[in-house]
């Protein structure tokens, strides 16, 4: 097979031996790549870059260099052109794949497809999540586009498939084959005896500490609300058990942040927090770790290629079930935390247009709630039964070998682009041309509808909200909710200071419905979903509970 792919930067994939960002997207890109330019079943990477790149010959060759084995270097398998050559390539009519990172380009590549194909040319999508607007306004156009045989979206979870046949019907244009993402475990494996103690010492850890460790980006817009962590290490009091953060800073002023609240909750000495690192470095990360921890709750996350790195290294793993995240840990290896969405409010839908990506996922993230008490309940279970977590982190392993290792997904892949490039010889017969639907309208993005089925499941205006202590703190003026500068505007301190008036009329352990609040308080702009909005806003922060 024959795959080309329209790259936007080779920038994109910075040099993954020695300094790349922790980002999940970037890594599927690289794997995905090396997989195309080395595996005997493709026989040639056609490259289309934009005219910046191609005219660096010099980061052009270095790059195909990073890519391709060593037995595989001078083989022609990887070719590169200007993307203004595509018409010439493509007009050979040789079958090929076309791939496309993720559903931002889709309408993008498809066209191009459809004007320049000679030959029969299977489109496929890679894609994790149904999150922000450009991704909305590609697939919307794409929508309204004639059905080809073969046109795959392969989404990297079950959830996410599912959440794009809610949105666009089942009548859109392409098959949807969800298939987990592949990562490179190459240097993934369980720490050798004494092994955990020297990484510890070498990072200047404590080695008399038992570590949760946390890897990936430091956001509570596109990962998670790392704040939680902490809150779950103070309730465990003196317990010998120390936190590990370590990933890029994707928020400005997160990592100070999280320091300044584990100084505010007394665990400061046992928080540690390390920002980007070389990808060399990987693996330590897990290696020194008793426990993973992935609280992704954003609409951002979902799938998360951490989880299969600390497995791969048997890690027992804590992390919340929204979404795909659900899809890879069990009972037997982990814990998965209840999680709750709540409907988004009308305005996010409206600004979605006017707000960039960070805004929206940091918003839509309020009204993702992982259940607090179970999470501190886990995590106090996890750390303190030795061999529970031992026996776990060993099944951990074993299902990784047994379920997710790049050698199984990469099968996987290659039988499907197999099945859909013959698909698509069998079914050309002329090029169809283009539409001439333009893609620079913004289109807003219909949250509720992206996560309908979720909060269908989760989310009643039944459900009880109960003043928690936390909560009289804050009603008695020594604590306050933390607001991003990020939602300025977004939270309003009209609904916050009623909520906590009804709250603690309510009083005692039966709480109030969401409906009973929103009935006293929705009036005027205040929506319904906005009083949901922020009655989530101080579950996720521990001043309600939620029944």
């Amino acid at each position: 097979m024959r795959v080309s792919v329209i790259l936007p930067s080779i920038d994109l994939v910075t040099d993954p031996e020695n300094d790349v960002d922790v980002n999940g997207a970037n890594l599927a890109l690289w794997i995905q790549l090396r997989t195309y330019a080395n595996h005997p079943a493709f026989t040639e990477l056609e490259l289309f870059l934009s005219p910046r790149d191609f005219a660096n010959q010099e980061g052009i060759s270095e790059f195909a260099r990073r890519l391709l084995r060593e037995e595989n270097r001078g083989k022609g398998r990887v070719s590169v052109h200007s993307i203004y050559a595509l018409g010439d390539i493509w007009a050979d009519g040789v079958p090929r794949v076309l791939h496309t990172d993720d559903m931002w380009a889709l309408f993008r590549d498809r066209t191009l497809r459809d004007q320049y194909a000679r030959g029969p040319i299977v489109h496929v999508c890679d894609t994790h999540c149904m999150g922000h607007a450009p991704l909305h306004e590609s697939m919307r156009a794409t929508a309204e586009l004639p059905k080809r045989r073969g046109d795959t979206i392969f989404p990297c979870s079950w959830a996410t498939g599912q959440a794009i046949t809610r949105a666009y019907g089942a009548d859109f244009p392409y098959e949807i084959n969800p298939i987990h993402r592949r990562i490179d475990d190459r240097d993934l494996r369980p720490a050798f005896p004494g092994e955990k103690e020297q990484i510890r010492e070498s990072m200047g850890l404590p080695i008399d500490l038992k570590f949760a460790v946390f890897v990936g980006r430091l956001t509570p817009a596109v990962k998670g609300e790392l704040t939680l962590l902490i809150d779950a290490l103070a309730e465990l009091g003196d317990e010998p058990v120390g936190l590990v953060i370590a990933g890029v800073p994707n928020m400005v002023g997160y990592p100070e942040l999280l320091r300044k609240y584990a100084e505010q909750c007394g665990v400061s000495d046992r928080v540690f927090i390390f920002g980007r690192f070389a990808l060399s470095q990987r693996p330590k990360w897990y290696q020194l770790a008793d426990l993973f921890l992935f609280p992704g709750d954003c609409i951002n996350e979902a799938f998360g290629q951490t989880t299969l790195e600390s497995m791969a290294c048997g890690i027992p793993v804590l992390q919340s079930n929204w979404s795909g995240m659900g899809e890879t840990v069990t009972s037997e290896y982990g814990s998965l935390i209840p999680t709750l969405a709540a409907p988004a409010p009308e305005r996010l839908t409206a600004m979605s247009t006017a707000l960039g990506m960070p805004p929206q996922f940091l918003a839509l993230a309020q009204t993702l709630v992982i259940d607090r008490q179970v999470w501190f309940d886990e995590f106090r279970r996890w750390m303190t039964d030795d061999t529970a977590r031992i026996e776990a982190g060993n099944r951990a392993r074993e299902v990784y070998l047994n379920q997710f290792t790049p050698a199984i997904q990469e099968a996987k892949w290659v039988a499907l682009l197999k099945s859909a490039l013959a698909e698509a010889i069998a079914g050309f017969s002329t090029p169809i041309a283009p539409s001439g639907r333009k893609t620079d309208i913004p289109v807003m993005v219909d949250y509720d509808a992206v996560s309908e089925s979720y909060t269908s499941e989760t989310w009643s205006e039944d459900r009880r909200f109960i003043w928690t202590p936390r909560g009289r703190e804050w009603q008695a003026g020594r604590l306050s909710p933390m607001i991003y500068d990020e939602l300025s505007g977004f939270v309003d301190l009209n609904p916050l200071v009623g909520i906590a008036r009804i709250a603690s009329r309510a009083g005692g352990t039966m709480g109030t419905t969401a409906k009973t609040f929103a009935d006293e308080l929705a009036q005027g702009f205040v929506t319904r979903k906005d009083v949901f909005f922020h009655l989530m806003l101080l579950a996720k922060q521990g001043f309600l509970r939620i029944e």
